[in-house]
C-alpha cells in the first residue's frame, strides 16, 4: 500500500479482507486485477461478488481479470493425476529477480500452487525469500454464475489480447454492470 500511496497521495485507501468488507453503493466502477482467484470457492466468490454489487451506484461497471480454465480444456489438462510443474516465469529488474513456479495441487478443485522465490539487492548483497500461495482456477460458466447470481447483468468475457496485451499468457478480462433501478 506504501507504493499505491505515493503514487496517488490523494486516494482513500482501504486495507480489508474484501469477504468481509460492507461499502455503501458509492462507486461508478471497479476495477480488479488478479485479486479473485485467491477466493478458494464458489461460494465466497458468490460472496464477493456480492458485496462488490452493493458497493456499486446503478449502472456501475465491474471490470477484472481472473485465471479460468475452459471445460474441454479441463479435461485434457488434468487427465495426468500426478503434481506436475508446468509453468515458470521469472521477472527481473536491475536490483531484483522474482520467479513463479507454478505446480498444479488439486486437480478436482483446480487449485493450484504457487511458489515465489524472490532475489532482491539490499545494501549490495543479495537477499532471498520464497513463499507459496493457492490460487483457484474457475470454469468460466461458474464466474458467469455467480456474476448472474450477484445480480450483474451484460456479463461479458474478453481476452487481454484484445486490449493489445501481448504478454505470454492472456489473461480472461470480464465486464459485467449492474443494473439500473428501472431494469
Amino acid at each position: 500500500m506504501r507504493i499505491a500511496r505515493t503514487n496517488v497521495p490523494e486516494s482513500k485507501f482501504i486495507l480489508g479482507d474484501i469477504r468481509k468488507l460492507d461499502l455503501q453503493p458509492i462507486y461508478d466502477a471497479v476495477i480488479s486485477i488478479d485479486v479473485f482467484c485467491h477466493i478458494l470457492n464458489l461460494e465466497e466468490l458468490t460472496t464477493v461478488f456480492q458485496k462488490v454489487y452493493t458497493a456499486m451506484r446503478c449502472n456501475g461497471i465491474f471490470a477484472f481479470t481472473t485465471p479460468t480454465v475452459e471445460e474441454a480444456w479441463l479435461t485434457t489438462i488434468f487427465e495426468n493425476r500426478y503434481n506436475f510443474e508446468y509453468f515458470n516465469r521469472i521477472i527481473e529488474g536491475d536490483t531484483s529477480i522474482l520467479i513463479e513456479r507454478y505446480y498444479n495441487h488439486n486437480h478436482e478443485e483446480k487449485i493450484r500452487e504457487v511458489k515465489f522465490t524472490s532475489l532482491e539487492l539490499i545494501n549490495e548483497v543479495w537477499q532471498r525469500s520464497d513463499s507459496t500461495m493457492l490460487v483457484k482456477d474457475y470454469l468460466i460458466s461458474e464466474i458467469k454464475s455467480a456474476l448472474a447470481n450477484a445480480g450483474f447483468i451484460e456479463i461479458n468475457k474478453y481476452s487481454s489480447r484484445d486490449f493489445g496485451d501481448d504478454g505470454p499468457v492472456s489473461a480472461p478480462l470480464f465486464v459485467c454492470r449492474k443494473p439500473s433501478v428501472l431494469q
